[in-house]
């Protein structure tokens, strides 16, 4: 586990001794105190509130969050050596208290100390139990500084951050990017049946608040000779009843050299007019892939003829905090060489993922749990903002200190689990991680990457069905924190 050597700003905080299960507890008694005890997640009375004192450097107002006691400190001539402790009083604001990082050799820690000239009220534990408070070696009461960590070890502090649980439901901006070629009929129905119902369902269970969701439809075919329509974008609304409508004025035809305009689709979900403090997410509806990943037949092998690159797309997609979710309508996807692993490799660099679709009832599923995955990690990039802005700009370093934070608390987030539906060698893992790639162009992935030999579908499927799909609440992962991360540094508000 990783602890902050000093706090990261205002939040919520557990109070260790460094190298020790040793963490800074409230005790409710007639004489309220602290006590050093081993860690228990269930204690609220080993969590505190630390506050940033305004106009001064390394000090916070301390309360607890078991009964909002504001820290003080008790001195008697009955108290160890007439030093005193530090105590948790009901209906009273904390003291202010000065929590300044040492480091010693190539451990980094806090001392904790009461705010003022006298230098005798640092947090210890001198484990005698002859002097109030009469509680046995475990209370912390004052002592003098001293400099060396061996000499009093029971004055080095380290902090673990709790997040902040997540408040109400969230914003959302999504667009959803629907191929119109002629195969995709039945899916163009079910969208425009269904997209409405399944956008409510998010503000009905509280998790997207109803007055700050909005959806935008962009549909594309194919550049000319194919099609005379590239793409058409209805624009944000939230007058949810518009989908409907949108779609159904749009009649699917044509499609003839496979590949389709997507890359024109992407373009222009990433050039809508996105709400800054919004979770933000891209479906994409298909059952090819885009011009010039290297497929057979591609009437434009080198890519879109208006230069939109689907690789540099997506890596700006992760810049603004944009998650790419595909839905890949089979078994059209199953006949190209390439789409499955590019699309699960471009999806996966945003933080989202391919979804199969083997029956087009099951669209509904997809696009609820893909949504509410989105927003169950976009509440935590809100909830977790301020941290996040406090341990820098680096997203995979910040994510790796984070995620330690979130697996200490157990923090757990909505994740959508599909049963396995495409064939995963090694091969095809190379290959999605090559397509996944930051800081790369179509043109230079189109020639390092090849396709993978071999049904993509498994055989369990290749007569149709649908694998299983629902929504968990599971430990966060790393990736996910990476997403949680990125979705933080780019929203406002």
């Amino acid at each position: 586990m990783s602890f902050l050597s000093k706090p990261s700003g205002d939040g919520t905080y557990r109070i260790k001794v460094l190298d020790k299960d040793s963490y800074v507890e409230c005790i409710a008694a007639s004489t309220e105190w602290l006590q050093l005890n081993p860690l228990d997640k269930t204690k609220d009375a080993q969590k505190w509130k630390l506050t940033p004192v305004r106009g001064k450097s390394d000090v916070y107002t301390i309360t607890s969050i078991s009964d909002n006691s504001g820290l003080r400190y008790v001195r008697t001539d009955q108290t160890y050596w007439g030093y005193g402790y530090p105590s948790p009083q009901r209906s009273t604001d904390s003291l202010n208290w000065v929590i300044r990082q040492r480091t010693e050799g190539a451990k980094s820690f806090s001392k904790i100390w009461l705010d003022g000239p006298d230098r005798s009220c640092y947090f210890d534990s001198n484990g005698d139990g002859t002097y109030q408070p009469a509680t046995g070696p475990h209370a912390v009461n004052f002592y003098y500084e001293k400099s060396k960590i061996a000499d009093a070890p029971n004055q080095c502090f380290v902090f673990d951050k709790i997040p902040d649980a997540p408040t109400g439901g969230t914003a959302l901006d999504v667009v959803f990017l629907q191929d119109i070629t002629g195969s995709q009929q039945p899916y163009i129905a079910k969208a425009r049946d269904e997209i409405s119902n399944i956008l409510l369902t998010l503000v009905k269970s509280g998790k997207v608040v109803e007055n700050k969701l909005r959806a935008n439809v962009v549909v594309f075919r194919d550049h000319p000779p194919q099609d005379s329509l590239v793409t058409d974008v209805m624009g944000f609304t939230s007058d949810l009843s518009k989908v409907s409508t949108y779609l159904g004025d749009k009649a699917p035809t044509g499609g003839g050299d496979g590949p389709e305009a997507q890359c024109d689709a992407l373009t222009a979900a990433l050039s809508a007019e996105w709400s800054a403090g919004a979770a933000k997410v891209v479906i994409l509806i298909t059952d090819s892939p885009p011009h010039g990943i290297g497929e057979p037949g591609d009437g434009f092998p080198d890519g879109c003829p208006k230069n939109n690159d689907p690789v540099v797309i997506t890596d700006t997609f992760c810049d603004r905090g944009i998650v790419l979710y595909v839905i890949s309508c089979e078994l059209g996807m199953e006949q190209y060489k390439k789409a499955t692993e590019f699309y699960t490799g471009i999806a996966q660099k945003t933080g989202g993922a391919i979804l199969p679709l083997g029956d087009v009832d099951h669209i509904v599923n997809l696009v609820e749990g893909s949504l509410a995955e989105a927003v169950s990690i976009f509440s935590l990039a809100v909830a977790y903002k301020q941290n996040i802005a406090s341990l820098g700009s680096d997203v995979d370093s910040v994510a790796q200190k984070l995620h330690s934070q979130f697996s200490q608390a157990e923090v757990q987030v909505e994740t959508l689990h599909i049963d396995d539906y495409y064939e995963r060698s090694s091969e095809s893992q190379k290959q999605i991680a090559l397509w996944a790639q930051r800081g790369k162009t179509l043109a230079d992935l189109r020639t390092s990457t090849k396709a993978v030999p071999g049904p993509r579908v498994k055989a369990s499927f290749k007569w149709g069905g649908q694998p299983g799909a629902s929504l968990i609440k599971q430990d966060i992962t790393l990736e996910q924190t990476k997403t949680v991360v990125r979705m933080a540094l780019t929203t406002k508000g």
